[in-house]
């Protein structure tokens, strides 16, 4: 129970049983003052039901220990906490930082900054005119070569992005470290705001890992614990793991599910019709009505639009042909990407609900969709052969229906 407010008086009342996660932050003025802020999630909770903002480091980590079920009373100040024994599965060197840095998605960091320099200029009163006169001033400064402009302009890119990329890993992972306790997952990470999560072993519904090309290449994944609720909770407050060795991952999933022995499962795939049908629908009608529309504007250049057929195409294919699902006895691992890779392993005593669903295309070719829900997201099996996508529906229901297992 926690009562709370000067003017506005709230009392709050939180079940432990109900707690799905503890979170700890420190900001610098936090660590300044030597306290930490705490949080708490539960199921069916689209935010942090509780939150307290200040609370010096031996209650915070005295109250942490309670809720978790660590300890059975709290202590005076005097007495030492006593840790239960951790087992340190991932910490990240300087090296790791530097590898992540690099890999990271540097054209989403440009253009993150390119919206904020755009708003925060707007705010200011920086007009059009001035805007147009920096083009201006680009534009005669390469007016003889559009190449160096071009050039100019993709270098620039690059540096401000990679520069803020480094910036957000090393903010972000500096310090980062996961350990196995008996009871769940400890994630400590930041440099400036240090952030500290737990997540108990029975709150996860699934574990998820993804790399992009370059991530992928350099076996750099990461990777996510779908824990009860945090399939509604904002993105800042998800469990994600970055795994900069691919050596990391059974570890981390030993304690939920290992990897299935995908090399003895013959696996599932998505129908060949899927690539048609998603050309047709998202490739060729869009490519074809922007066509016609431009060609009123710019004539024969109209047709440069076609070439998102062509980019349609490959993208779908490339999906089509790196689905991969292997269903066991107890879980299932599916593999899927474009450029890059995805991958994610699911219990099946995990599972709230599965159903099908279908287009009227997909009834005419006795095709389907199977969608798992469980208590932290769900999981989509996209365009399987009909008769596969029942039984891996009706497996998940009698799995739902036989199991003892709490799925929280």
């Amino acid at each position: 129970v926690i009562k709370k407010g000067f003017f506005t008086k709230r009392t709050i009342t939180l079940p432990l049983e109900k707690i799905q996660a503890v979170h700890a932050d420190q900001t610098w003025l936090h660590s300044l003052l030597n306290v930490s802020r705490l949080s708490f999630d539960s199921a069916g909770s689209e935010k942090m039901e509780v939150k307290i903002e200040a609370l010096d480091q031996f209650r915070s980590t005295a109250l942490k220990e309670f809720i978790l079920g660590h300890r059975v009373g709290i202590h005076s100040p005097g007495e030492a906490v006593q840790q239960p024994p951790e087992e340190i599965l991932v910490r990240l060197s300087g090296r790791d930082l530097f590898k992540l840095s690099i890999s990271a998605n540097h054209l989403k960091a440009f253009i993150l900054l390119l919206v904020f320099i755009s708003s925060s200029l707007q705010s200011v009163g920086v007009s059009d005119k001035e805007y147009n006169g920096v083009l201006q001033w680009l534009g005669e400064t390469f007016q003889t070569d559009t190449f160096k402009l071009f050039l100019f302009l993709a270098l620039a890119a690059l540096v401000i992005g990679v520069g803020i990329s480094v910036i957000t890993v090393i903010l972000t992972y500096s310090d980062f470290m996961i350990s196995e306790t008996s009871k769940g997952f400890r994630i400590k990470s930041g440099l400036i705001n240090k952030k500290e999560k737990f997540v108990p072993f029975r709150k996860i519904q699934f574990i998820s890992w993804k790399a992009n090309w370059i991530r992928n290449k350099m076996g750099m994944f990461l990777l996510q614990l779908h824990a009860t609720g945090t399939g509604h909770l904002e993105n800042k407050m998800q469990v994600k793991v970055p795994v900069t060795r691919p050596s990391f991952i059974p570890p981390l999933l030993s304690a939920y599910h290992p990897l299935l022995p995908v090399n003895e499962i013959l696996p599932v795939r998505i129908h060949k019709n899927y690539v048609g049908r998603r050309v047709l629908l998202f490739g060729i009608l869009p490519a074809v009505a922007a066509a016609a529309v431009l060609y009123f504007y710019v004539q024969e250049k109209a047709f440069i639009a076609l070439a998102w057929i062509v980019i349609t195409w490959i993208t779908c294919f490339l999906f089509q042909q790196k689905f991969r699902l292997w269903a066991g006895a107890e879980a299932l691992q599916v593999k899927k990407g474009i450029f890059g890779i995805h991958e994610l392993v699911l219990k099946w005593d995990k599972i709230q609900s599965a159903h099908l669903a279908q287009s009227l295309y997909q009834k005419r070719h006795n095709l389907a969709t199977v969608e798992l829900h469980t208590a932290g997201g769900k999981v989509i099996l996209p365009w399987l052969a009909l008769q596969q996508a029942r039984q891996i529906r009706n497996y998940a229901l009698y799995k739902i229906e036989s199991s003892a297992q709490p799925w929280s």
